[in-house]
């Protein structure tokens, strides 16, 4: 079961260089900057703000059932008297549900919601997403919580992400307060269903397959599957120019094809000041797109580099380039 967390947030990119070393270059310096770059509490503002974009809110009574449908498509029912205060007090009267919903790459990156996901043997390999959200629920503002055997149904439709995939399941989120972000934990207690279900509500959107799962508590729950390459994988790391590091700059990789995975680089070596994934598991010879993001002074950086993944891959980036949010959007969303 998950709890419900508090909201940071996510992002990303635009801007186009590319270089490759097969050597560990001395550290190179952006020219742009001429002062550190912010704190991680500027970038995680900058990624909270996203989330708190994509936020719907709906009003519902609680003493009866509850049906509320994102502008997404992603639906979610919950039966009458569902809440209790966190003291188990049970709550009567209206209600406010806060649905967040993503379904593509450019929003996981605005909220910083990569498709890290922790393996069986505890391992971190990237997910491909057949969609993601936030649910919580509140009155006056203040939290609540599922009474003792009352729960939700969720429903997110296939075709906001590619069509039926037989190999999904349910992941929930280990959300923290830094740079990295998130990182997904398969829920072995609740089974994920395909489910016949009308697409935008009363019919008006014809009928289709839904992913279905029922769960008693709040905060993020991701649909996914691990990512799959036979191909002999290598680790893949990452210089940045000085000033840049761990709190307060995003490296994220895309793997062409796959619009609904997105993995983050969170390790970082303070030693060496290289970014990496986890355990070598990026597939020699896969087409990615390093994306990192950086805020410096308010202002956004950037930088999207493509390349072809090589043995013991050393990806060093000569500088960032000054952006805007709908630039980073559209640069995303351009990619392969």
């Amino acid at each position: 079961m998950k709890n419900f967390t508090p909201k940071i947030s996510l992002v990303l990119l635009a801007g186009a260089l590319s270089l490759f070393s097969c050597k560990k270059d001395s550290q190179v310096v952006d020219p742009n900057i001429t002062s550190s770059p912010s704190t991680n509490f500027e970038l995680l503002d900058f990624y909270s703000d996203n989330e708190s974009v994509l936020e719907q809110t709906f009003t519902v009574n609680s003493d009866n059932y509850m049906f509320v449908r994102g502008t997404k498509g992603i639906s979610v029912e919950m039966p009458a008297n569902a809440f209790a205060k966190l003291d188990g007090t049970p709550v009567t009267g209206n209600v406010t549900i806060e649905l967040v919903e993503i379904i593509d790459r450019q929003s996981m990156l605005l909220t910083n919601k990569s498709t890290n996901g922790r393996m069986s043997n505890g391992d971190i390999s990237t997910l491909i997403s057949g969609g993601q959200m936030k649910l919580n629920a509140t009155q006056n503002g203040n939290q609540l919580k599922f009474r003792t055997g009352k729960g939700y149904t969720a429903k997110i439709p296939t075709n906001l992400t590619g069509g039926v995939d037989a190999d999904m399941n349910i992941f929930e989120g280990n959300v923290n307060n830094e740079v990295n972000g998130i990182v997904w934990e398969n829920e072995d207690t609740t089974a994920l269903q395909l489910v016949q279900d009308s697409i935008n509500g009363g019919g008006t959107g014809g009928w289709g397959m839904s992913y279905s799962w029922t769960d008693s508590s709040f905060g993020w729950t991701n649909v996914d599957k691990f990512y799959n390459d036979p191909r002999a994988k290598t680790l893949v790391q990452v210089q940045l120019p000085t000033g840049y590091d761990n709190t307060n700059t995003s490296v994220y990789v895309t793997y062409d094809g796959q619009p609904t995975a997105l993995a983050n680089f969170d390790m970082y070596d303070a030693t060496t000041k290289l970014f990496s994934e986890h355990y070598g598991l990026i597939p020699i010879g896969l087409n990615i797109h390093f994306v990192i993001v950086a805020e410096v002074n308010g202002q956004l950086y950037s930088s999207i580099v493509g390349k072809s993944v090589v043995n013991n891959h050393l990806e060093v980036i000569p500088a960032l380039t000054a952006t805007t949010k709908a630039q980073l959007t559209s640069a995303v969303i351009g990619l392969p």
